[in-house]
């Protein structure tokens, strides 16, 4: 398996940053792509917020988490007027794009793991 891209392992140790303020369930307490690009020192570089963190890495991000079998920590960063992740979040773990049950049981599990095991 190869390693992370610089931006996708800083995308990564950002949200790891998060977790302590994420409720899951409560995707107002996420993030969201613009504030993933503030907060990186970013600029937007595609159509949208969203298609420019994919650009940084996010998609690259989340096919690694999911190769290592690892928690969907991608779903804290959601679009700020719709709350949800994008579609291709529930597309590439084959779920229902309302599969909110499982969303907020990644979340949780994204919270109870222990991140500094990986090196990050």
């Amino acid at each position: 398996m190869k390693p992370l891209s610089p931006s996708a392992s800083m995308i990564l140790r950002h949200l790891v940053t998060l977790l302590p303020k994420v409720v899951p369930g409560e995707p107002q307490t996420y993030t969201g792509y613009k504030e993933v690009h503030v907060a990186l020192g970013w600029e937007k570089h595609g159509l949208d917020w969203g298609d420019s963190l994919k650009r940084y890495g996010l998609v690259e991000l989340a096919d690694w988490m999911q190769e290592r079998g690892l928690p969907a920590l991608t779903g804290i960063v959601v679009n700020q007027e719709s709350f949800s992740p994008g579609g291709g979040f529930f597309k590439m773990h084959d779920r229902d794009p309302f599969d909110f049950d499982w969303w907020k049981s990644e979340i949780a599990r994204a919270k109870a793991f222990d991140w500094s095991t990986l090196e990050l």
